[in-house]
């Protein structure tokens, strides 16, 4: 379109463009068409897209969401297109989640594995920093679990869903608090445990005298506080 052809007061092309009125219904008809094929297609490809999604999963979404989105606007774009695209993407989908239920090397190609955060109470920075998360992000998600310090944790998974599992220990131990520390009233009420000291940056418990001064075995950081049951 030329600049000279656009006013502000062209209210039918503000409104519909360079189409008819008349592809207002056509329009309708084929969002029914293509809602009807999405939600087919959804179904086909199983119960998991409808639950979290893998990366293979939301790609297949996407695609779908891509060929779906040109055919519902476009009049010179037929619908036959987009059914063949749905067809190939659901095929492609359903071999692949076959090759990775026969395959373990294919499963760990397509759909990652999950990273130990935290193991026995500790804080696992490598397997973190692989996940991109930061401590704060770890300890929120704890504490939406009702965990208050690390010593009530055996196990804590990120899995390829991007999703959290956490495995509590049956013997809680003295732990690393993570409640923010601008929270004093609620850290006060809790059972701090004597000659017991956390690792700041790890959550390693050690049992000394009084505050350890040396580095931490575990991280190499030099900075403590008492741990709490």
């Amino acid at each position: 379109m030329k600049p000279e052809e656009i006013h502000l007061y062209d209210l039918q092309r503000i409104l519909l463009g360079e189409v008819p009125g008349s592809f207002l219904l056509e329009a309708a008809l084929r969002i029914l068409f293509l809602f009807v094929l999405l939600i087919v297609s959804i179904r086909v490809m199983g119960r998991r897209m409808a639950s979290t999604l893998t990366r293979n999963e939301l790609a297949a979404l996407t695609s779908l969401a891509a060929a779906i989105g040109v055919s519902v606007l476009d009049p010179s774009r037929g619908l036959l297109p987009a059914l063949i695209i749905a067809v190939v993407v659901i095929a492609f989908q359903r071999s692949m989640a076959y090759g990775v239920f026969k395959s373990k090397k294919l499963e760990r190609v397509f759909m990652d594995h999950n990273n130990v955060l935290i193991a026995d109470g500790c804080l696992n920075h490598s397997e973190v920093r692989k996940a991109g998360l930061s401590q704060e992000r770890l300890f929120a998600q704890l504490r939406s679990e009702g965990i208050d310090n690390l010593g009530k944790v055996q196990r804590m998974y990120f899995e390829p869903s991007g999703r959290f599992t956490i495995l509590q220990a049956p013997r809680p131990t003295p732990g690393l608090p993570i409640i923010p520390e601008w929270d004093n009233g609620y850290i006060e009420e809790k059972q701090l445990v004597r000659d017991h000291f956390a690792c700041c940056n790890c959550g390693l418990v050690v049992q000394a005298g009084r505050m350890p001064t040396t580095e931490c075995r575990r991280c190499g950081q030099n900075e403590w506080r008492e741990a709490v049951q």
